[in-house]
Order: structure tokens, then C-alpha cells, then sequence
């Protein structure tokens, strides 16, 4: 009885399998797709990717290695970008994958995902040019121009970018960076106490529409309080990016005395005691007036 009763039941699940052919076919898709994904040319895409950065931008990068990912997308490890009269700028991991929203609505394009500076920047780019990005918890030291032995170290970057590739270059519409406890080292030579500026908090904003950047908000706390606006003139490489900002300079809530009687010497307080200042010149060589 039970015999009999299993041979209907192996009749139906006989009349589910997919005809010859059908199958032939499908065993033939799965070993093109292992196939794909097992001797995937990623050298040479690479090499396609990093002369077309080139091309479009005139920036270099250099890829330790490269793996296809499932779903469909391209890790790079190792990664070392290097802009011109720039330090090199070096990624833990780059992940790309299709920016599918976006291909949806005829401008294809491509998600990111950037590990550098023990932090991470999502984003994503698109055929005609759009650009947008939001970096968390980026954190590190980097060295100040026109200041030498002095170094800016960031305890924690957030921020946000949106902007357009034109011409070879990114110009930026709108950017917004939020920092926190921030210090200032190596400044013994302009008479700072003990060489050091503590900031708890800093925050930029620039908006502009392919042209010159309005400083919309510049501040910090801590040890010296700034308030700043102006406008910033993007250049290609980013270091000739002129600058034309006023600044007004005061105490902080955390400044020591012998750092307050050092802003005189700044320039000549104003009745509230803060200080007028202008900062001209480039990013890559600042000038304070």
C-alpha cells in the first residue's frame, strides 16, 4: 500500500522538473555565472577604471587588489589616491557597486563605499555628473601649510557633499563638515601655552553652484572662539583654491589666561575684546591680516 501510494506522488514532482533542454540551459547560465566570477578580469578593469579617473580628473590611483562581489560589485583593496600638490591619500577598502535608483530613471551610475581615516564615506555618482557623499567618524592628524612642525589632529569628522564633475573637475554646491575636539600642536613659536589649542567643536558650511563657495557658517568652540563668512574661489588642485575671509577671533570658554593676553598681539581688540582678521591668499598657503 504504501508502495502504491508514493508512485502519484513521484508522477507530480516528475511533471515539476524543467524539459532537457530546459535544464541543459540552466546548467549551462549557472556555469557562465561561476565561471564569470572565478576568472574574472579585474586587473584589467581596474586598469580601465584608474585611466579613466585619470582621463576625467588628472588624478592617479594605484590598487593593491581587486574582487568581484555578489550581488553584482567590485572591491578594491589597498587603494592610494594621489592628487596633484597633494599628500596621497590612502583607502583601506573602495567598494562600487550600481547605483540601481538612478538607473532607473535613465542616469546610470555607481554606489561607493570608502574606508579611510578610521571612518567612512558613502556615496554615490552618476552619468550626467551628480555627485554626492556623507562621510562618519573620520579621525586623524594632518600637517598645517605655511606652519611647519605644527599638526591639526581630528578626533571625529562628519560631513556632507553634493556637488558636480565639470570640466575634469569636482565643483562643489554644497558642503557641510562638523568636527569634533580638535587640537592644534606645534604652535610654541607664535608663544601659545605649552604649544597647544584645544577646539571641543568646529563647524564649516559652503554653498555655491559651480562657482565661488559662500562661507554660510564657520565657528569653533573651545579654546578660542571663531565666527567666520567669506567666500572661496575653487581651483584645480584644490590647494590654488583662493580665499577671501573675514574672521572675528575671541577667548573661549576653556582659554587659559596667558592664552587671552596673546590675542593683542593678534590684532588690535575691539571694544567687546575680540579680534578683526582677514585670511587671504590659498589653502595651500594661507595669509592672515
Amino acid at each position: 500500500m504504501k508502495r502504491l501510494a508514493l508512485k502519484p506522488l513521484l508522477a507530480g514532482l516528475g511533471a515539476l522538473r524543467p524539459p532537457r533542454p530546459g535544464r541543459v540551459l540552466l546548467v549551462i547560465l549557472l556555469a557562465f555565472l561561476v565561471g564569470i566570477y572565478l576568472f574574472f578580469p579585474s586587473q584589467a578593469v581596474v586598469q580601465l577604471l584608474t585611466d579613466r579617473l585619470a582621463a576625467e580628473t588628472g588624478v592617479q590611483a594605484e590598487v593593491g587588489d581587486a574582487t568581484l562581489l555578489f550581488p553584482p560589485g567590485l572591491r578594491l583593496d589597498a587603494v592610494r589616491v594621489n592628487v596633484p600638490q597633494a599628500p596621497p591619500l590612502a583607502l583601506a577598502r573602495l567598494t562600487l557597486r550600481p547605483f540601481w535608483g538612478a538607473l532607473l530613471q535613465g542616469d546610470p551610475g555607481i554606489a561607493f563605499n570608502a574606508r579611510l581615516f578610521d571612518g567612512e564615506i558613502d556615496g554615490t555618482a552618476t552619468r550626467s555628473g551628480t555627485v554626492q557623499a556623507s562621510a562618519t567618524g573620520l579621525h586623524g592628524s594632518f600637517p598645517l601649510p605655511g606652519l611647519p612642525s605644527s599638526s591639526l589632529t581630528i578626533g571625529r569628522l562628519d560631513g556632507d557633499f553634493h556637488g558636480q564633475l565639470q570640466r575634469n573637475r569636482l565643483a562643489p554646491h554644497e558642503l557641510a563638515v562638523n568636527l569634533t575636539d580638535v587640537q592644534v600642536d606645534g604652535l610654541k613659536a607664535l608663544k601659545v601655552p605649552n604649544g597647544t589649542i584645544r577646539l571641543s567643536s568646529g563647524n564649516l558650511r559652503l554653498e555655491g553652484k559651480g562657482g565661488p563657495l559662500k562661507v554660510t557658517t564657520l565657528e569653533t568652540a573651545g579654546d578660542l572662539a571663531l565666527r567666520g563668512s567669506g567666500i572661496i574661489q575653487p581651483a584645480t588642485p584644490p590647494v590654488n583654491s583662493r580665499l577671501r575671509l573675514s574672521l572675528e577671533l575671541r577667548p573661549g570658554d576653556t582659554a587659559s589666561p596667558e592664552l587671552t593676553r596673546l590675542l593683542p598681539l593678534v590684532g588690535p581688540p575691539r571694544p567687546d575684546g575680540s579680534v578683526a582678521l582677514q585670511l587671504l591668499g590659498t589653502l595651500g598657503a594661507p595669509q592672515l591680516r
